[in-house]
């Protein structure tokens, strides 16, 4: 695939200088001063440079960038080019922004971002249109946030003095330190554009900053595109785009439009130029060097295709993988617009980051507002900042109602809360924690992370001046006793600067809730049937009563369902009347813990209880006498944690975690071929209908689903009434219609067999057509598609197939 030029609205003859020039030469040279007293020069022709294509300043994290290595590869379906039609950014996608006349490039490319995220998530539509303004004026002016967390933080810009913050420039550092403090992004029409020129005297009203945010950053990705160019492409996919940096040199023509296709292209061979942001939306690795001029052509294929902030102009363009001026870094963005979270508690408010190399057990210490009556809020989840390293191991722990603020483990250790993982690249990520945690108004709590690397970024201050003029000041607060580290046994205050630690909580109201509403008794797991959950729960009399009485079941990512609770089997557990409330279990979701409680007609909700499938099977093979439920379990742990790797859900929290030994890793390919046998299909096909092959949908039961070729693009009530269709297991007999059904799966003619049980996954089915006397047949099974798989090249498919295989020899 090649791509058209995208739009052909082209405003005159105009070059790209004519557009963007809005300033003159100030003073020579402007200059860094760190908070160690070094003082880094920069010409001040480069500056100007910047403002006249587009106004990035190169920063330290747009080159060296951290290589993630996630020792799996998981590209094997990227396509050659994506997107496949042009038209998605008529469609899908606001057009593109201009900038003009200002240096705001990295702005608009990072709102263009926030965009296309929200965009690819379903939250917002084309129409969504952020300001840009408001994020580069609150970049190089600060104010404080609405907890006061980050009073000492400091960003005052003197237009006065020089260059104006708008001709300055900036990068994706500055956007996502910014919109990590929840800075932005806001609505277009609550900061315009047009109101730019007024800012440079009379600035923004502080109001703006925080109060009209619609969507928070949840992550910021830094990968390195030239060595991580496939994870550019998976996340370009995800979420929409990815923001760069080149140095563009328009002086020798290097964005060229040629013949009657009307490609942009972009190829240079060293950098020169000016820093310009863009957004990479798209590639085609089959992108011919033949499109590109011939007095400057590349040695290979292949181009990104790039989302530009010149209006009309040069809108978008393909640029040629092999550009020498495009900086190691991809910045990816990810947004969420309801994510229920009302607070933001933080102490680093600055703009410029570095690691910490002190320590690797560090704290940030917060307290709590005070609230009306019956209000209070829940710590759900911890920001951290990993900016320079990839790969870092951290667990978070949460300390509460702190007796003394100088030491984070001084109140109660929330153990439920306590959460493990690994970042891939370098940059910042939202982690939720594994419980929600409850904080008391008034009260002072710790965020305590440890990490298995010096990697956790720390505020730092600094000052621009040019020349003896200060343009700039950055001042973060320092040694305000609310930042520690562990050092010689105990925690001492860290002196340069706060931790970028941030928690992240939501408002709520507690309600007057009757007693004993609901009390779990036990719970369990089948193992024999299809893999179901239950809990087993006492429940008084009044809820009894209540004929309209509900169970909601409330999953991690605040979905909900509710269930009458007079569907559920009314049992005895350990001598108690108790309702068994039965949710599926799906095998990649073992470890999700589901929120049980009961609704009454009048709206009042019971006290809750939540358990992980994955738990219970753990306690069962250390408890349990039975070597068979034993080995039961096992399998379906493995099976678990192999469908959580398949299908990437949750893969920081395997099922098998607890496991000792590895079922999987040892069991041949060779013994499964040994022990399963090919189905026999060589007489299932006739006239209208040619077998092609079977696959298996993983639900908390196995669905087979076998596939065949409509040879003559019958409707699925011709094939009903030409055949009459029966389907055999070989142990149970015939299947009635509802454990099995015939449909039309695209052009693809499709018999489901529905819910398999886990004994009967190693049994073979004879699917019967028979037609005015004449028969044809064949029989397949589970296991025949899993041969097929084992002996494929997806090492991940190879390995959920063995935990099946395990699994089904475990149950049957």
């Amino acid at each position: 695939m090649i791509f058209k030029k995208l739009l052909t609205r082209i405003t005159g003859s105009a070059m790209v200088a004519t557009l963007l020039i809005s300033t003159t030469p100030v003073a020579a040279t402007e200059s860094v001063i760190n908070e160690d007293g070094r003082r880094t020069e920069m010409t001040q022709v480069q500056n100007l440079l910047q403002s006249y294509q587009g106004g990035y300043i190169e920063s330290e994290l747009d080159n060296n960038t951290p290589v993630y290595d996630s020792g799996i590869s998981t590209f094997a379906e990227l396509p050659l080019a994506f997107p496949d039609d042009a038209s998605v950014f008529d469609t899908m996608y606001p057009q593109a922004r201009d900038q003009n006349p200002y240096g705001t490039c990295w702005s608009f490319a990072s709102m263009g971002l926030a965009e296309y995220d929200l965009i690819n998530d379903g939250a917002v539509d084309k129409s969504v249109d952020f300001s840009e303004l408001q994020l580069a004026y609150f970049a190089y002016n600060f104010v404080t946030d609405p907890l006061g967390g980050t009073v000492g933080d400091i960003a005052k810009y003197h237009n006065e003095n020089g260059l104006s913050y708008l001709q300055r420039g900036g990068n994706f550092v500055y956007s996502s330190r910014r919109l990590a403090q929840w800075i932005g992004p806001v609505d277009e029409s609550v900061v315009p554009y047009t109101r730019a020129a007024g800012t440079l005297d009379s600035g923004l009203d502080d109001k703006y900053a925080y109060s009209y945010s619609k969507a928070h950053l949840k992550n910021a990705y830094e990968i390195n595109i030239h060595e991580n160019a496939d994870e550019v492409k998976a996340n370009i996919m995800e979420h929409g785009a990815a923001g760069v940096m080149y140095y563009h040199n328009d002086s020798a023509m290097r964005f060229y439009s040629f013949d009657s296709a009307g490609h942009y292209t972009y190829y240079d061979t060293a950098k020169r130029g000016s820093g310009h942001a863009v957004m990479l939306v798209g590639w085609d690795d089959n992108f011919s060097k033949e499109n590109f001029p011939e007095s400057l052509r590349p040695e290979n294929d292949g181009a990104w295709l790039v989302r530009n902030s010149w209006g009309t102009y040069c809108d978008y363009f393909w640029m040629s993988y092999d550009n020498e001026s495009l900086l190691d870094t991809a910045w990816v963005f990810d947004f969420s617009d309801d994510d229920g979270l009302a607070h933001n508690y933080q102490l680093d408010g600055g703009i410029q980051v570095y690691n910490t190399n002190l320590t690797n057990r560090l704290a940030n210490v917060f307290t709590v507002p005070n609230k009306a009556d019956g209000e209070y809020e829940k710590l759900r989840e911890v920001s951290l900042s990993f900016t320079r390293i990839a790969d870092v191991g951290y667990t978070i722990d949460v300390y509460t109602n702190l007796t003394d603020p100088s030491n984070p483990l001084s109140g109660e250790k929330q153990t439920q809360a306590t959460t493990t993982g690994n970042t891939a690249f370098a940059g910042i990520y939202s982690v939720e924690l594994a419980e929600p945690v409850e904080l008391k108004p008034g009260s002072t709590f710790a965020v305590v992370v440890s990490v298995d690397k010096s990697a956790l970024d720390y505020e730092q201050a600094t000052k621009i001046a040019t020349g003896d003029t200060l343009l700039w000041d950055r001042q973060v607060s320092q040694g305000n006793g609310k930042s520690l580290y562990y050092s010689s046994g105990r925690y001492r205050v860290y002196p340069y600067g706060n931790f970028c630690i941030k928690a992240f909580t939501s408002d709520e109201i507690r309600h007057a809730e009757p007693e004993n509403e609901l009390t779990a008794k036990g719970y369990s797991v089948d193992l024999t049937t299809l893999v179901r959950a239950n809990l087993y729960a006492a429940v008084s009399t009044d809820i009894m009563d209540d004929a309209r009485s509900m169970v909601r079941f409330v999953y991690p990512d605040g979905t909900c369902t509710d269930r009458l609770l007079s569907a559920f089997e009314t049992t005895e557990y350990n001598n108690t009347q108790v309702k068994k409330i039965t949710y599926e279990a799906v095998p990649a979701k073992l470890t999700e813990k589901v929120e049980i409680s009961v609704i009454k007609s009048d709206g009042t909700k019971s006290n809750s209880f939540a358990f992980a499938p994955a738990d219970y099977l753990n306690d069962l093979i250390k408890t349990d006498s039975d070597s068979a439920s034993k080995n039961i379990a096992k399998a379906l742990l493995d099976y678990g944690a192999y469908a959580q790797l398949y299908f990437n859900v949750d893969t920081s929290d395997l099922a098998n975690k607890e496991l000792t030994d590895d079922a999987v890793g040892a069991l041949s390919t060779e013994e499964i071929l040994k022990m399963t046998v090919d189905g026999n299909i060589a007489s299932m096909s006739n006239d209208d209908l040619e077998y092609i092959g079977s696959s298996l949908v993983c639900r908390n039961g196995t669905d087979m689903k076998l596939y065949f070729i409509n040879k003559n693009s019958l409707a699925l009530d011709e094939i009903l009434q030409k055949y009459n269709i029966d389907v055999t297991n070989e142990k149970t007999g015939r299947l009635d219609s509802s454990e099995f059904s015939a449909e039309l799966d695209g052009k693809l003619f499709c018999i489901r067999i529905k819910s398999i049980l886990p004994k009967l996954l190693s049994t073979d089915y004879t699917i019967t057509f028979s037609n005015s006397g004449v028969s044809s047949y064949g029989v397949v099974g589970p296991y025949s598609y899993i041969r097929r798989a084992v002996q494929g090249d997806d090492i991940q498919l190879r390995n959920l197939c063995k935990a099946l295989y395990l699994y089904g020899r475990a149950a049957s």
